[in-house]
């Protein structure tokens, strides 16, 4: 709904994230996850900040919310996905991605 991105505050204020994973651009690749794979936080500005082991999926969507507690400190965070925690149907395992914050 933010076309990828947030605010530092709305984050803290709604206490959650939503990521939503996409099968490769194989033609006709499909993708279905069991649980989503769960990112891990880190750099500087992380602070006492914790994402939950649990991610909750909405609906019969590819979107999974994961909670946030805790609190972040000034500086840099990052959210990490490990490379190769899912292939979808043609195959094709999800690349490592961080994002920054």
């Amino acid at each position: 709904a933010n076309e990828g991105s947030i605010g530092i505050r709305e984050l803290l204020e709604r206490g959650y994230l939503d990521v939503t994973f996409a099968p490769s651009r194989t033609p006709g690749a499909t993708l279905a996850l069991g649980a989503a794979p769960i990112p891990v936080l880190g750099g500087p500005g992380v602070g006492t900040a914790a994402i939950s082991a649990t991610d909750v999926r909405q609906g019969d969507t590819l979107t999974y919310r994961y909670t946030i507690t805790g609190a972040f400190a000034p500086g840099e965070v990052t959210l990490t996905f490990a490379a190769g925690r899912f292939t979808d149907s043609a195959g094709a395992a999800n690349v490592a991605t961080t994002l920054r914050f």
